[in-house]
């Protein structure tokens, strides 16, 4: 099984990568974590695509501490999981639901598993605007971590129809 890991950097994704070594440590699995660094603007991305720059430099100095910071929560997940388990890294940049789903289809990911602190309009479903463009496009299986809750839109007995995701 090959399970894409979606990692914010905040307090959530130890909760998100406790998750993923509980339910999956004695599985044959190939997780893959990744981290979308997202340009805070038009600024930052014009000058990023141009190669030069402060914000260039900044931009870098985000992508160079999620890759340590990511590198950190392998060798975490790696100590919980088989031995013979793969856990690759990767740090991307672009806007971070469109980002995801193309890394899950290009990985070929059988799950996505995101955390969620369900701020904006759907905090009474508990997921964020992020988790819910994953959710609701994703070609997957897909598992929304919240700090004490988990989301599936897929069971393993029954497919749900996108529209039926989010009650599952």
């Amino acid at each position: 099984m090959k399970i894409l890991v979606a990692i914010d950097d905040d307090s959530l994704c130890q909760t998100v990568i406790d998750f993923v070594a509980k339910v999956f440590s004695h599985h044959a699995t190939i997780v893959k974590l990744l981290h979308v660094v997202q340009p805070s603007s038009v600024v930052d991305t014009a000058t990023s695509l141009c190669g030069h720059g402060e914000n260039h430099q900044i931009l870098e100095e985000r992508i160079q501490q999620a890759s340590a910071f990511l590198n950190t929560l392998r060798k975490d997940l790696r100590s919980k999981m088989l031995p013979s388990e793969p856990v690759e890294v990767s740090v991307l940049m672009g806007t971070p639901h469109r980002v995801i789903l193309d890394c899950a289809e290009e990985f070929g990911a059988d799950l996505i598993v995101i955390g969620s602190h369900g701020h904006g309009e759907l905090s009474r479903l508990k997921i964020n605007s992020v988790s819910y463009a994953v959710l609701s496009h994703a070609d997957c299986a897909v598992t929304i971590v919240k700090a004490q809750q988990v989301f599936q839109n897929e069971d393993a007995s029954e497919k749900l129809p996108k529209s039926a995701r989010l009650l599952a």
